[in-house]
């Protein structure tokens, strides 16, 4: 018997080897290498706090002052308090700023906002379950939902534990969404009837100026307080009291749309709108801010414009539609006139007898509106028509008050002009945290950013935005730039999905810039001062939208998790994100006002020993950033530039200096030199150094020097001057110098020539 089965294990292991020896003759490997895994740690594990992650309705929400212990004198507007998810009972901070779907808000903010209602309890938010004050006679409405990130964290003092909250997202019903074709549109309330399938008729415009919405169509309204959209929409009494156009009974402007970074757009980022008034009626198109004249349209003699050949980039043709309005087209450059007259386009009647043109042009400079056939996605909360209960209509009785709608038209800017839209689709956000000790986790630093712009001929640069808690003051942190929008596969996507790097800490927001807004397709577009100040016209279009920037918070982030399963589970590393851990500065938020308080850091905190302390606070208190808020612009000058080819070799020399002290954060000189045929030093200007020299200007040593061999070659002319045949570079006749704050200078150069074989070597 023993020889029988050692026979057999014989045989077995010569076919093992046989095997082996036919994959590795076949040049494959033993599938089954022994890995390298990281090495166990040899002492247990330490107590941490654990993360948690919870979705779900809110059952119950209260303000409560003491979550706090320091909550004396800390103003109302940052309380925090307690709600309860799926039986649990969670721990809102003092200083939370919680994410609506398109707005932020205190924790207070959800109660000192709530709308007056009969159908919930005084003084609640009337966004949790125990709110709502059953009665048979109103329809139901569907309950809110709350995400929460946070840890469980031990409470020293009583030896419990809490489940206190970090990150707070509130929405409706997953936000609601929905799809589908604009039937009609009611002018009077605004309103879009939104029907599953491709309206037969009303493509060259709608017959009738406010059909009724029918089940089962949906009704769709922009919630817009303050008519950045289309009308003004309030609650009950606004009409009396001449605060808005459109009366609703459930109006709840804590769900309102983004009105500085349009989330009522185009699939580009074009902001759209809803005609004021009836625009195809005997008076005309009177809706100066939304003109029909921004939605040309394809038949006859009118065609859907494609975009031109801009910056060497062909663009291929938009695909061939029949006779409607255009789903893809390139809005004209913008004429001079600042804005065109209410009315119909075409030549039109003066007052005084006479006439005036008002071109049929379409207007970047103004929103595009929602026509009769665009197929469209909204996200809003589901709301009650009381005046559709009582008049009995045969309207539905719900529509949605959508705070993001997102038209499938592609509408772009002529390129290289302003104004250009921007927006962004999606952020995501690595937290990469640091390590415990004894428990091997996995973190990342990696980022995700898309998104959209108008003009794909030009660069976009992304930015994180760092704010010093102790004044708010935002510093533009670039995460990379010049990001190539011009495609493909799709034409205008901004995609920044980096396969490495660094990009800590997270930021709560996120800002994408086109280079448009700056007027430079060479440098990092930092935001311009005046653009930032809400009174200021400066950048301003489409009914006081900040052109050519999105600015939009992070909805999602990677936390760390466990290498080894059945260790404990990982804390949310909150203490790095500098935002809940050092505070943000003044409140900005709808009750902000003009004596704002500062949000501190979140109080209790959500972390606790053994997890790292931050490392981007100044102590416990102030995130203290050496670069200012504000990009302050600057002038730069060229003190000299000389081109010395007298050995027929070529090298450029130039001195720079900017009107800023050189120990300015995030300045940076550039340079670049043009030949007569336009040919160019490089594709993109070349960065000076910091020196000390003679001839720097008296106020600025150091200054920025660039000096270079060669210079310009040019393609056509690819070995210069065919007499000299050593010499393939071509003359500069400018140079220009660019400062990363903005300012330009140019001069032309100094020639230093000579004489080689009888023949000048400045001569081309």
């Amino acid at each position: 018997m023993k020889i029988k089965y050692f026979t057999f294990a014989v045989s077995f292991l010569y076919v093992i080897a046989v095997t082996h020896q036919v994959f590795a003759q076949g040049g494959n490997q033993n599938p089954f290498k022994p890995a390298v895994f990281p090495i166990s740690p040899t002492t247990p594990p330490p107590a941490v706090p654990t993360q948690f992650d919870i979705n779900g309705h809110i059952q119950n929400a209260v303000l409560d002052h003491s979550v706090c212990p320091n909550s004396a004198a800390l103003d109302k507007r940052l309380w925090g308090g307690r709600v309860t998810v799926n039986g649990v009972e969670i721990i809102i901070p003092c200083n939370t700023i919680l994410q609506m779907p398109a707005t932020s808000l205190t924790w207070a903010e959800l109660f000192i906002l709530a709308p007056v209602s009969v159908d919930t309890w005084p003084g609640s938010s009337g966004l949790a379950l125990d709110d709502i004050i059953m009665k048979s006679s109103l329809l139901p409405i569907p309950a809110y939902e709350i995400h929460i990130q946070g840890n469980i964290v031990n409470d020293s003092a009583t030896g419990t534990t809490k489940h206190i909250a970090g990150l707070v997202f509130i929405s409706q019903q997953a936000l609601n969404l929905g799809q589908g074709y604009i039937k009609s549109i009611d002018y009077n309330s605004g309103e879009l009837c939104v029907s599953s399938g491709l309206p037969n008729t009303g493509l060259q415009g709608q017959a009738t100026p406010n059909p009724p919405c029918l089940s089962p169509d949906s009704r769709v309204r922009i919630n817009d307080a303050i008519g950045r959209f289309g009308l003004i929409h309030g609650g009950p009494g606004c009409k009396s009291q001449g605060t808005c156009d459109v009366e609703e009974s459930h109006y709840d402007q804590r769900f309102t749309a983004d009105t500085d970074n349009p989330t009522i757009h185009a699939a580009t980022g074009f902001p759209m709108c809803i005609p004021r008034a009836y625009p195809f009626g005997a008076t005309g198109d009177t809706d100066a801010l939304c003109p029909q004249q921004n939605r040309p349209k394809q038949g006859g003699s009118a065609k859907c414009t494609n975009i031109p050949v801009a910056n060497g980039v062909i663009f291929p043709a938009f695909p061939a539609q029949k006779d409607g309005y255009c789903h893809s087209f390139v809005m004209d450059p913008l004429p001079t006139n600042p804005m065109a007259p209410p009315g119909t386009c075409g030549t039109l009647p003066d007052p005084n007898g006479g006439y005036i043109l008002n071109p049929c042009v379409t207007r970047a400079d103004l929103q595009a509106p929602f026509e009769i056939g665009d197929y469209i996605d909204y996200s809003g909360t589901l709301l009650v028509d009381a005046n559709a209960l009582l008049t009995n209509t045969n309207a539905a009785p719900y529509y949605v008050s959508a705070h993001t709608i997102n038209a499938h038209v592609g509408i772009y800017t002529y390129p290289g002009t302003k104004p250009v839209y921007v927006m962004i689709e999606s952020l995501l956000a690595g937290t990469n945290a640091l390590p415990i000790q004894n428990i091997p986790q996995e973190v990342t630093s990696r980022i995700k950013v898309e998104g959209f712009t108008t003009d794909p001929s030009t660069p976009v640069d992304i930015f994180a935005m760092d704010v010093d808690k102790t004044n708010g003051l935002v510093t533009e942190r670039l995460l990379t730039s010049g990001v190539n929008p011009s495609g493909p596969p799709v034409i205008g996507r901004v995609r920044f999905v980096p396969a490495a790097g660094n990009f800590t800490p997270p930021t709560r927001n996120m800002r994408i810039v086109s280079r448009t807004l700056c007027n430079s397709r060479t440098m990092p577009c930092f935001m311009p001062q005046a653009y930032l100040d809400p009174k200021n016209p400066a950048g301003k279009y489409a009914n006081g939208l900040v052109a050519g920037q999105y600015n939009a918070p992070n909805f999602e982030y990677i936390f760390p998790e466990n290498l080894f399963l059945g260790d404990p589970v990982l804390p949310n590393n909150f203490q790095d994100l500098a935002f809940l851990a050092c505070g943000s500065g003044p409140l900005t938020t709808i009750t902000a006002g003009t004596n704002s308080p500062i949000v501190d850091v979140l109080d209790p905190p959500p972390w606790a020993q053994p997890m790292p302390a931050s490392s981007q606070c100044a102590g416990a208190l102030a995130n203290h950033l050496s670069i200012p808020a504000t990009q302050t612009p600057d002038t730069a000058l060229v003190a000299s530039a000389t081109w010395d080819n007298k050995q027929n070799k070529g090298k450029l020399t130039v001195i720079a200096s900017s009107s800023l002290p050189n120990t300015t954060p995030n300045l940076q000189l550039y340079v670049q030199a043009t030949a007569a045929s336009g040919a160019l030093m490089a594709n993109d200007p070349q960065p000076m150094q910091l020196i000390s020299n003679p001839l720097c200007p008296l106020a600025n040593n150091p200054c920025w020097q660039y000096v270079a061999s060669g210079t310009v070659v040019d393609p056509l002319h690819p070995r210069g001057n065919p007499s000299l045949p050593t010499n393939i570079y071509s003359l500069p006749v400018s140079v220009t110098v660019y400062s990363s704050r903005g300012g330009i200078g140019t001069r032309a150069p100094t020639l230093i020539c000579g004489i080689v074989n009888g023949i000048n070597t400045c001569q081309f």
